[in-house]
């Protein structure tokens, strides 16, 4: 997620009214009709639709990966949604498990909206589950223990209410705004389960609130046939059928699932090396618009040449009315909309470092609550390099002084530099930007300067295939440097740049 530049995030946070969180609405409670038998999890060919030609049998890869079935229908006023879903999970952890979390991130104090499970069940039994964390996290318990590789159903219906007024911390991620519906993590989402155990740990309003799996996704969409709409993955045509229309929609590996909707969508669109690239803008903006797909073009080039194949088949990215910026998601990025309108320099940096993002986040997952730098100024630097293959050498040195080491500097002036390696709780609003989206890519600068620009790339080609799919972590990323950089030299750059000071 890329933030604004700091004086605009000052600015807009001192002048922000305080906004007073209404009532929602409570939809109607949908039944729990299972649609996808047992037996039929074990069938991969859906999911092939998402994939380029050539990375088809990627999913194959996936026999063990978490599946979501999610029938799903949007209000006429776009303010609410139900939904049921079936998810077939397998333990693939080292130890029987006791029990299964789900997040419920439209509960979380930044998303701002009302999720209730009106129903839920454990290979066909109803179960209580017991609520976490502001009932943003649902523990169901395993009775017996799940056992290492076994398997699970779970079939759940709920409600959900969206904010159509902005939420304190909120970037208006997630909600109705201004005419665009956005539903970033819409639905109950297994987490990450690794040597720390569950994570769910409750984000701050500021940075990336997901660690999660690559997964597998089939979603029936219904919405009001007005609806101009774009998804993670790929969709079918859509039914129409009385005012509504009915979407089948599926993914390859992705560790999340948007939405975005709009009636005042415009869509322009191009193809490169086998990707549909969307661009959904609304449509008093339709110069920044295609400005915005020509860039995204010029990204996905830069970064397959750089760091290795984009293997799905479409990527969309939307003009949205967040206040952040922009922001990844699985196959997808949302971009600010007064970026469109007033700031196409800041158009063209966010939506280079979002399309970035499907190479560390999407495709190479992290921890992005524990260890940003790893997310974040990773991305950051990448961007830059776009900027070398766009601009040359000027555009490229422009994009390091000042957005990168003006950043850090402003941490320096104010007597606030930290190490780079801390969670995002760990850092103020301000700090998070200025040491984790410029300390830390200076890192890889560093690293840049040192190995020259056809080892840098060697290095990202051989962190990208060892973890692709997966979630790396700050070790699969020094192993990686390893293979272009004496130790030594990699020691004294993470001393100068991450782990300094104590």
């Amino acid at each position: 997620m890329r933030k604004l530049l700091l004086i605009i995030t000052l600015l807009l946070t001192a002048c922000a009214p305080i906004v007073t969180q209404p009532v929602l609405p409570t939809p109607t409670r949908p039944p729990v009709t299972p649609t996808v038998p047992t037996a039929a999890w074990a069938d991969l060919s859906p999911y092939y639709a998402a994939m380029k030609p050539d990375f088809v049998h990627d999913v194959d890869q996936f026999t063990q990966a978490t599946r979501y079935q999610i029938d799903l229908t949007i209000a006429p006023s776009l303010t609410n949604y139900t939904a049921t879903q079936q998810v077939h999970y397998f333990n693939t952890a080292t130890a029987p498990l006791d029990a299964v979390y789900f997040r419920l991130f439209p509960n979380t104090p930044s998303y701002g909206g009302q999720m209730t499970i009106t129903s839920l069940k454990v290979n066909g039994a109803e179960v209580k589950p017991s609520m976490e964390l502001g009932d943003s996290a649902m523990r169901i318990k395993m009775d017996p223990p799940l056992p290492v590789d076994g398997e699970v159903d779970f079939d759940l219906a709920y409600v959900t209410s969206v904010p159509t007024v902005s939420i304190p911390g909120g970037y208006e991620q997630f909600g109705y705004f201004r005419g665009v519906l956005a539903i970033p993590n819409f639905f109950p989402m297994i987490p990450t389960y690794d040597d720390e155990g569950w994570n769910v740990e409750l984000a701050p309003g500021w940075g990336d609130s997901t660690y999660s799996d690559s997964a597998l996704f089939q979603v029936n969409l219904t919405a009001p046939s007005d609806q101009v709409i774009a998804t993670s993955g790929t969709c079918g045509p859509a039914k129409i059928s009385q005012g509504s229309q009915t979407l089948h929609c599926a993914s390859g590996p992705m560790r999340d699932f948007m939405i975005g909707l709009s009636a005042d969508y415009q869509v322009a669109s191009d193809t490169i090396d086998g990707i549909k690239v969307n661009s959904y803008y609304l449509k008093k903006d339709q110069e920044a618009g295609r400005r915005g797909l020509e860039i995204s073009v010029k990204a996905v080039k830069s970064y397959e040449k750089r760091i290795g194949p984009y293997p799905f088949n479409e990527l969309d990215v939307l003009e949205t009315p967040t206040s952040a910026g922009g922001i990844e998601y699985p196959g997808l990025v949302v971009i600010a909309a007064e970026d469109y309108q007033h700031n196409p320099t800041f158009q063209e940096d966010a939506t280079a470092h979002e399309v970035a993002h499907q190479w560390w986040y999407s495709l190479v997952g992290d921890d992005q609550l524990d260890d940003p730098w790893l997310d974040e100024a990773f991305t950051q630097f990448t961007t830059a390099l776009y900027y070398l293959d766009v601009y040359g050498s000027p555009g490229f040195q422009a994009d390091i002084s000042l957005d990168l080491q003006a950043r850090y500097q402003r941490a320096l002036s104010d007597n606030e530099d930290m190490r780079a390696d801390l969670p995002v709780a760990a850092y103020s609003d301000r700090q998070y930007g200025e040491i984790v989206y410029g300390k830390a890519p200076l890192f890889f600068y560093a690293l840049y300067q040192k190995m020259g620009d056809e080892k840098y790339n060697a290095f990202m080609q051989t962190y990208f295939e060892a973890n692709r799919y997966r979630n790396a972590h700050v070790p699969d990323l020094l192993k990686a440097i390893a293979t272009q950089l004496d130790q030594a030299t990699i020691d004294q750059l993470m001393k100068q740049w991450i782990t300094t000071p104590n």
